[in-house]
């Protein structure tokens, strides 16, 4: 804060306004040489001395500190404008560029921070004196840091300012006398001032007087440098100069009124009135109102356009004051249009040349004959590293770019060019600024001005890119001559061994590595071994200790060739562990290793070794290095090739040798050019002994026409062949002939003696007929037998099943169960044998139908349940969740199939189980499985040596005893062919005395996607009956119509007999039956015949006709699909004949009364009654729940168990409706009538829900 102001301060305000006015003025000249420079010096003086003016009128030694920090921003930097100055004044204007300031500037700042920081350090003052009363000053005690970076650098600076004005005014004395000696004098102000300041002789203690010294300096210095005299003429002088004078004078006064005025002017003017002395400018009407305005205007240097007798001209107005005359200005107008016209155009082409260089891709320069470069265009400077500042200040010599071992071709070539004085072109090497080299083509031309030879014009093109694709171009030529030269090798030696070893040397030398080899894979592929190195000089050799070296000690490089095709590294260190204990020991540094594949089959490696420096492998080195390894890979693969071509031709000629065919060459005119044969012929004995060359030679006329035809039509297609025989040997000889073109006029012919053969055939074709004979004698045979067989087993098992349905004796019933069994049983073999027939000609016809799997397996189950319990066998299915519901399959045959196998294990299991799974497998396709079952037991077993012949027809295994063992063999005979026909297979696995497993797999079975339709169709068929109809039945035995009707069962039906073909149709005159039953084999007319007449008879072909017959030939299926509407073959069931009559008489069809649970007494005792609580809760939890289990997969034993359980539970709680449920469900379980005891098990809650009512 301002407290005191003393004189001191008066005096340091003044020269802050002095040097502020200073400034000013200056700035008002600023084109004059250095007046810029003296506006900086003036400013900061004028800043230093208004802090001082603070720092003095402060009154607290806080404050004064604090101005006297800021007056430092003036005292610091005054010296370096005053330098500034002075490179100006004397010409050093290359010293004002803006780095060179900037580093002016580096000690300055450091001392500023130094002063703002004082009171951390103390380098700039180290103490201050107390203010004085009178004065109001305070002394500084100054430290080292204000003796070294402030007053040392400051004398420094006005030192070599000094230096320069004084050698300046030296050299130029008598150009500058006066103005010079007052420059000088304004520059010894300032040391005056600072010797007396920093002196014990300062008259003013604490008073700084360099600031007000520089104000004098400053002073002088704008008096001399903007003050412009003008000389005063004298009388004689001005007629002789002025008035001669091309330009343009005149004075003026501060009116503007015009003085005097020379002749160039008034014309200029052209004012009306030339009498214009003492004439104000703005009133002599001139038609250059532009340049009267210029005239008038205060800046002292104006260029104006005017329009001088209707031409325009450009105009250079210059203004000064004339000395002893103040208020008087001198004007001098200058016609500089011609100039301003040529400057312009040389502007323009300047500019234009500028432009365009500054834009093109090149370096463009222009230099003086001595290499100072006068200009380069920005690409230039860009690339070797310099600014237009450089170029500015003369700092860049062309001769430094070049590289020096190009110099003295660079100066010969321009000695060239300024003797022959043309444009030329030459490559050199050229260097950036910072060091970097690179090629360039450089173009120059000579610059003339006035036809003297003054400089040189270049252009140069950096021609890095093209060297660099010069030398990739004559390294790819020499990679291309080391491959093909690799190649070459190879294809001119046999020595296989000696081409590899040659082609390792090639690329080795070429590619300068330490080691190239080849490991080969062992026999086992496990191994690999060094079969081929090269070395180069002072390289040990390592192929003897790298033999058999296992893959697994080096598992990375295996897995590195196959998955990325190669391995490399630059530095072994940087590889796996396994890699680096193998390489480390060989002294290996780089590596490079590529696999080597023999038809498309890993073989071995070839590798590249560095071991005397780090390599860096290049991009092309290792293409070229991947190339090698396709060759020797194509070597290989070749030697290959070769040896097995060696080995075949061997074998070819060992087994030409050894054939008894005759081989010739034939050419196109019928010359035999050679004939080979290892077993003496007649047919070519002239040809042996050489005295016949020509077929006509050899053949008679009709053989060699045959030959000579031959020929010419194997030439034309390639090949051909003929058989033709000739008499030799006192027999007929019979010959094939083929033929091969070998040329376009040369064909090969092999010709081969078949008369042997053609025997052979003879006979062949002789036991075929007779085999085909016995086929079909056997096939009549059985199908005789097997109608002669069936015609009465229909009547036994007809009769009998009726018999079974109707008798209430349960004895009766047992025996007639056995009749119906052995009866079955004997169907079954008549079965087995016919299958077996069908299947080994051929002639089994599938029938594919929606099946469900596990209903065939517990149908299986039950059948055989009698045996295994009496076996005491256990018996499980395990039917997977992925076996579908449904699936397509002949059911009969699969049926048949599983059987075979199931029976089979349970006969010759005494002990243990047997174990039936199925699961699926999906296939590739939607919708269909493969389907999988396995029969598993713990029977006797099977020897390895009779596993194979079980499957043969009448085959049982030997050493068993058939007396003990029933069966003929057919079994699983009949199984292996059934599962061929339906794209399946048999595995067995057996142990004697453990058991075995047979796998059946059905391939590709379709998934058939229906719902499951429960028991409704088996319970229509089960309880439906005829309630109207009309039935003819014909067939020629009796017996076979009467087992019928007693199946048919029905009061309600009219029954129409026929015994023979005819009888049926006399019948068809008068009656029209709803369905007809034809037997196909009769006396007389045949079923075929009946039936045909009836299909054709427009009346009688809509009645539904069903073959009824014994008959199982292939062809008598095939005829009865065609004919009939439906098949049942003898002998025939109830539920067969009941699906033909629902499907033909659906509305003929009504239902049985179904036996109802009666209670004769009543349901419930009252004994019972008193317990129905604990009744009803042992039924709904025990039974209910076992009920549930048992109810779906309908396993005999179990619902015997659940039969036998609620059966005591009845008696014992005498419940009668449970009693006569338990006998309804027995009968079904004795008769093995599945569909009966599905029906009779659903039935079970109905009887829960009337318990439920009475409690």
């Amino acid at each position: 804060m301002i407290q005191h102001i003393t004189y001191y301060s008066v005096l340091f305000i003044c020269n802050t306004f002095v040097s502020f006015f200073v400034a000013v003025l200056a700035w008002q000249r600023k084109h004059i040489k250095g007046a810029r420079e003296l506006v900086n010096l003036m400013l900061s003086v004028g800043l230093w001395c208004f802090f001082n003016f603070f720092e003095t009128a402060s009154v607290t030694q806080g404050d004064k500190i604090f101005w006297s920090k800021l007056c430092y921003l003036g005292a610091i930097s005054t010296p370096v404008f005053y330098l500034f100055f002075v490179f100006r004044y004397v010409g050093k204007d290359t010293y004002n560029s803006i780095t060179r300031k900037i580093l002016f500037f580096i000690i300055p700042a450091i001392t500023l921070v130094l002063v703002l920081t004082n009171e951390y350090h103390h380098l700039i003052w180290t103490g201050f004196s107390p203010i004085s009363e009178q004065t109001n000053m305070m002394e500084y005690y100054h430290g080292i840091g204000f003796w070294i970076s402030y007053v040392t650098y400051n004398y420094m600076i006005w030192g070599i300012a000094t230096v320069l004005l004084f050698r300046f005014i030296f050299v130029n004395w008598a150009g500058i006398s006066s103005k010079g000696l007052i420059i000088f004098a304004g520059g010894l102000f300032p040391w005056v001032a600072s010797i007396v300041y920093l002196s014990n002789y300062n008259p003013l203690p604490g008073f700084d007087l360099v600031p007000a010294s520089i104000i004098f300096s400053g002073i002088l210095f704008a008096y001399s440098i903007l003050n412009v005299w003008f000389f005063d003429l004298t009388p004689m002088a001005r007629e002789t100069l002025v008035e001669n004078l091309t330009d343009g004078i005149l004075a003026i006064d501060s009116q503007n009124r015009i003085q005097d005025i020379n002749g160039t002017a008034l014309m200029l003017l052209a004012p009306k009135n030339k009498d214009v002395l003492g004439v104000e400018l703005t009133k002599i009407h001139s038609r250059s109102q532009n340049l009267i305005d210029a005239i008038i205007e205060t800046s002292s240097h104006t260029i104006v356009e005017a329009y001088i007798n209707s031409e325009l001209k450009y105009l250079v107005i210059l203004k000064q004051k004339i000395r002893n005359h103040p208020n008087s200005k001198l004007i001098i107008i200058r016609d500089v249009t011609i100039d301003k016209i040529v400057k312009d155009k040389l502007e323009n082409s300047e500019r234009r040349y500028r432009e365009l260089t500054e834009f093109l891709p090149e370096m463009i320069c222009e230099m003086q004959l001595n290499g100072k470069v006068l200009y380069a265009n920005q690409f230039a400077l860009s690339k070797f590293g310099f600014s237009a500042e450089d170029v500015s200040n003369g700092v860049i010599n062309v001769f430094d770019i070049f590289d020096s071992d190009e110099l003295p071709r660079v100066y010969a070539n321009l000695d060239k060019a300024l003797k022959n004085v043309s444009n030329s072109s030459n490559e050199y090497t050229v260097v950036k600024r910072n060091g970097e080299k690179f090629p360039a083509l450089v173009y120059s031309s000579p610059i003339y001005n006035n036809n003297v030879m003054v400089g040189i014009r270049g252009v140069m093109v950096d021609i890095t890119d093209r060297k660099n694709q010069e030398l990739q171009i004559a390294k790819n030529l020499r990679q291309q001559e080391i491959l093909s030269q690799i190649s070459l090798n190879y294809n001119s030696s046999n020595d296989f061994k000696l081409k590899t070893n040659e082609a390792l040397k090639i690329i080795g030398e070429h590619t300068q590595v330490s080691r190239v080899y080849i490991f080969e894979d062992g026999v086992d592929g496990l191994h690999a071994s060094n079969t081929f190195e090269w070395c180069n000089k002072g390289i040990t050799s390592q192929i003897t200790e790298l033999q058999d070296v296992p893959y697994l000690s080096i598992p990375s490089l295996k897995e590195a060739l196959l998955k990325e095709g190669i391995l490399y590294s630059e530095n072994i260190e940087e590889l796996p562990k396994d890699l680096i204990d193998i390489l480390k020991p060989q002294e290996i540094l780089s590596i490079i290793v590529l696999p080597l594949f023999l038809d498309g089959h890993f073989f071995g490696f070839v590798g590249f070794d560095e071991c005397l420096r780090y390599r860096k492998w290049t991009k092309s080195e290792i293409e070229l290095l991947r190339t090698v390894s396709n060759l020797v890979s194509n070597a290989y693969l070749r030697n290959k090739i070769n040896n097995n071509l060696i080995n075949s031709l061997n074998e070819i000629s060992g087994i030409i040798n050894s054939i008894p065919d005759i081989i010739v060459r034939f050419s196109d005119k019928g010359r035999i050019v050679s004939y080979d044969s290892q077993v003496h012929h007649g047919l070519f004995s002239g040809i042996k002994a050489g005295e016949k060359e020509f077929i006509n030679d050899i053949f008679e006329e009709e053989l060699a026409i045959s030959f000579t035809t031959a020929i010419n039509d194997c030439l034309i297609d390639g090949h051909f062949s003929f058989d033709f025989t000739y008499f030799g040997r006192s027999e007929l000889q019979y010959y094939e002939a083929r033929f091969v073109r070998l040329k376009e006029d040369e064909v090969l012919a092999i010709i081969r003696n078949v008369t042997e053969s053609k025997e052979q055939e003879k006979q062949l074709q002789v036991a075929k007929m007779k085999a085909e004979e016995a086929s079909r004698a056997k096939s009549e045979f059985l199908a005789n037998v097997s109608h002669e067989i069936r015609t009465p087993m229909n009547a036994i098992l007809g009769f009998s099943e009726w018999l079974y349905d109707n008798s209430p004796d349960e004895l009766h019933k047992s025996y007639l169960h056995t009749i119906l069994s052995s009866g079955k049983n004997l169907l079954a073999l008549i079965n087995d044998i016919l299958d077996l027939s069908k299947i080994e000609s051929g002639k089994m016809t599938l029938h594919m139908e929606p099946m469900q799997c596990n209903v065939v397996i517990n149908e299986i189950k039950q059948v055989l349940k009698q045996k295994l319990d009496g076996k005491n066998l256990a018996f499980d299915v395990h039917i997977d969740r992925s076996v579908p519901n449904y699936i397509f399959m002949d059911e009969v045959r699969f049926y048949q199939i599983l059987f075979n196998i199931v029976s089979n294990a349970v006969k010759f299991t005494e002990k243990g189980y047997i174990h039936i799974i199925a699961y699926a497998t999906n296939s590739l396709t939607d919708n269909i499985i493969d389907l999988n079952i396995s029969v598993e037991d713990t029977g006797i077993g099977i020897s390895e040596d009779q596993q194979e012949n079980i499957f043969k027809a009448f085959t049982q295994q030997s050493g068993q005893s058939n007396r003990h063992y029933e069966g003929t063999g057919l079994g699983l005979s009949i199984v292996s062919g059934l599962l061929k026909k339906l794209n399946g297979e048999i595995k067995l696995k057996s142990k004697p005395g453990k058991g075995s497993t047979f796998m059946l797999k059905f391939r590709e079975v379709s998934v058939a996607e229906i719902a499951d339709q429960g028991s409704t169709v088996l319970e229509i068929n089960r309880n439906f009956k005829l309630t109207s109809g009309k039935i003819l039945i014909v067939d020629d035995v009796n017996f076979n119509i009467q087992v019928l009707k007693r199946i048919i069962n029905s009061d309600a039906v009219t029954y129409l007999e026929a015994n023979n073909g005819q009888e049926a149709l006399d019948i068809l005159m008068s009656e029209t039956p709803d369905i007809i039953f034809m037997d196909i084999r009769m006396p007389g007319m045949s079923g075929y015949a009946v039936t045909h007449i009836i299909k054709n008879n427009e009346k009688l072909s809509k009645i539904p006709v069903v073959a009824f017959t014994a008959s199982t030939m292939h062809d008598d299926a095939d005829a009865i699909d065609n004919l009939f509407d439906a098949f049942l073959q003898k002998p025939v069931f109830k539920k067969d004949i009941m699906a033909v009559l629902s499907r033909f008489l659906p509305n003929q069809i009504g239902m049985t009364e179904k036996v109802e649970v009666k209670d004769e007494s009543p349901a419930i005792t009252t004994d019972c009654r008193e317990i129905l609580p604990e009744v009803l809760e042992k039924l709904e939890t025990s039974f209910f729940k076992e009920w549930e289990r048992i109810k779906d997969d309908l396993i005999i034993f179990d619902i015997e168990d659940f039969h036998r359980n609620l059966t005591e539970f009845g008696e014992d709680n005498n419940i009668p409706s449970i009693g006569l449920y338990c006998k309804e469900l027995n009968i079904c379980l004795q008769s093995f009538d599945i569909d009966a005891i599905r029906l009779k098990l659903n039935e079970f809650p109905i009887l829960l829900d009337k318990f439920k009512e009475n409690s």
